[in-house]
């Protein structure tokens, strides 16, 4: 069993028969670092957020950024100060990030 934590993850979607990317999603799931270790009702193992991509959101490529008080999620004019969603105690400084434009 794995541990339960807040997580993020990004889903890739591709045409039938094709290796061009359509569409991506863009993931992260609630938790805290003082969750129990195998506290299953807060936050998802990665197992779970594998399953999450696969069954319900129905990716056929999938993966997972980062777990635990590092999960954050800024998108520029959402949420608050554009931070969407993060656990624990408030962002926090990361080592790595993905950063995604549309032009």
């Amino acid at each position: 069993m794995h541990e339960h934590a807040a997580n993020t993850a990004v889903g890739i979607f591709f045409a039938s028969g094709s290796t061009k990317a359509t569409k991506m999603i863009f993931v992260t799931t609630d938790g805290s670092d003082e969750c129990g270790r195998f506290d299953t009702s807060c936050g998802l193992n990665s197992h779970d957020l594998a399953s999450l991509l696969r069954d319900h959101f129905k990716v056929q490529q999938a993966m997972s950024m980062d777990q635990g008080g590092s999960t954050t999620m800024y998108v520029e004019g959402e949420g608050v100060d554009n931070v969407v969603s993060y656990a624990g105690g408030g962002a926090r400084q990361v080592a790595n990030a993905l950063f995604i434009s549309l032009v």
